[in-house]
């Protein structure tokens, strides 16, 4: 998902910058939902997140590019009347979804015919529902195709997280605590995964390098990046509330779950990919 249509100096940057905040919007939803309940559960307040520290200026602004962007993905395949009535009443959320994931969307809609506002309502539903369902970075079950939902060279950078951010090495020091012999047993396997998948991340100069291939490319190149870290878990606070869980047994069950050790075959793929 390029982003195009570019006409001034400027304009990639703050596009990437406002497809990213969509993208972390849509694919972390259910679960910031999730650990807003289990932080309520053990008596937590929640931290004011950057979103809602946010003005009504900078709020609206992204309103209107949204808003703009639903629009000239949707007059890629009907006329403006069309769109006019497809986008009628619907909501924000369901705005972002349909930008974020439109290469998808785009191939079910391709194959409908004479479709009415009633049944593209039920196809955007059912294609919510289903990247719902499979979490972020996995099949989209609607779509019949198999892509990773961090698709963007920014979206790709922000998983560099799992490589820099302090909270990662917090969750390290958590998971080489004592606790049971079992449990001591796996947290220290499971924090030897979590370091060799850091290593095998990409870098900056990897990603600057591919941003200067041709389109076609450098498209191709994030595909195939971002489908070997496929289950890696995008959420800073997902990795945070696995760090701060008091039982040792709960941190190693939460850790497992933010992402998939690397086969070797998937070693070899990024080695190759990294020496463009």
């Amino acid at each position: 998902m390029l982003v195009r249509n570019l006409k001034k100096a400027g304009d990639y940057e703050r596009a990437i910058l406002s497809q990213d905040e969509n993208l972390r919007m849509a694919i972390a939803n259910d679960r910031a939902i999730a650990l807003a309940r289990s932080q309520a559960a053990q008596g937590m307040v929640p931290p004011i997140t950057t979103q809602q520290l946010r003005s009504k200026e900078e709020e609206l602004t992204d309103a209107v590019a949204i808003n703009s962007k639903t629009r000239d993905n949707l007059l890629t395949l009907y006329k403006p009347d069309i769109v006019a009535s497809f986008m009628e009443g619907m909501s924000q959320d369901d705005k972002v979804y349909l930008n974020v994931y439109w290469n998808d969307l785009k191939e079910v809609l391709k194959t409908k015919t004479g479709l009415t506002k009633r049944y593209f309502d039920r196809i955007l539903a059912k294609h919510i529902q289903g990247v719902i369902d499979s979490r972020g970075m996995s099949t989209v079950p609607s779509s019949g195709t198999r892509n990773a939902s961090l698709n963007e060279p920014a979206e790709l950078t922000r998983l560099t997280l799992v490589r820099d951010d302090p909270v990662i090495g917090k969750l390290l020091v958590r998971l080489r605590a004592g606790g049971r012999p079992a449990d001591a047993a796996k947290g220290e396997a499971i924090a030897a995964g979590l370091e060799e998948l850091r290593k095998f991340l990409p870098t900056q100069q990897a990603i600057q390098k591919a941003n200067a291939l041709p389109d076609a490319a450098k498209q191709e190149w994030f595909r195939k990046v971002i489908q070997n870290f496929e289950g890696l878990e995008p959420n800073k606070d997902s990795w945070n509330a696995a760090a701060v869980e008091l039982r040792k047994a709960d941190v190693n069950t939460k850790a497992e779950r933010l992402f998939r050790p690397l086969t070797e075959n998937q070693k070899r793929d990024l080695q190759l990919l990294y020496t463009i």
